[in-house]
């Protein structure tokens, strides 16, 4: 059985550095950063979707991919993993391996692909503050409050007029660097059903390994 994230700390990184750029901002709480987060946390939390494209670049390499969110229900794309989830089931689909893992993942689990399951914890998890910027922007940092936590200081830039993410860059506890840019960020009206869950008939040949109880 292949694993959800073979040979691929970034591949399992990833939604979680997602999760820093769409998730509720006002749970930070963070002296002057808050009003700024809070602002773009109520357009982010009032959009009937969002659908944006990404580039992440760590060690000269970039990888590319495409987030779509709604509620807790979200499809993030990247040719490496495909993963849906519909609030309850995920489906994560390697093409490496032509291979479809089905789960009803556990709230740790959610972590490292759900980018919304972590809205309730970060302002555990982050020490956030306003930093200097160039015109047009906002610079938030965060600071990990856990040792253990795999990333120990992020950088989030927003747009100063709409408050939609512009990037993200992370430093690793292991001293690793992950720059993540948004190329383009939508808001959007209801989505069907459908985006959210694995379709078979799209993916013929593909083994399909259930591990739900």
């Amino acid at each position: 059985m292949t694993s959800l994230h073979p040979n691929s700390r970034l591949c399992r990184l990833l939604p979680l550095l997602l999760s820093l750029l769409f998730m509720t901002p006002k749970a930070w709480c963070a002296d002057s950063a808050s009003d700024i987060l809070a602002k773009a946390a109520n357009k982010i939390s009032t959009a009937k979707s969002i659908t944006a494209s990404f580039l992440v670049n760590q060690d000269g390499a970039t990888t590319s991919g495409s987030l779509t969110l709604a509620g807790d229900k979200f499809h993030i794309y990247q040719p490496q993993l495909t993963v849906w989830y519909d609030g309850k089931t995920q489906w994560a689909y390697l093409p490496a391996s032509s291979e479809v893992d089905i789960s009803t993942p556990t709230d740790n689990e959610l972590e490292e692909v759900n980018p919304l399951s972590l809205l309730n914890r970060f302002q555990k998890r982050f020490i956030a503050s306003k930093e200097a910027s160039a015109a047009g922007t906002y610079k938030i940092a965060l600071k990990s409050r856990q040792s253990d936590d795999p990333i120990g200081n992020a950088t989030l830039t927003l747009d100063a007029s709409t408050l939609q993410p512009k990037s993200i860059v992370l430093k690793l506890v292991d001293g690793r660097q992950i720059n993540v840019s948004i190329t383009s960020f939508t808001y959007g009206g209801a989505l069907p059903d459908s985006t959210f869950k694995f379709d078979k008939a799209k993916y013929p040949g593909v083994e399909i390994v259930d591990l739900r109880d």
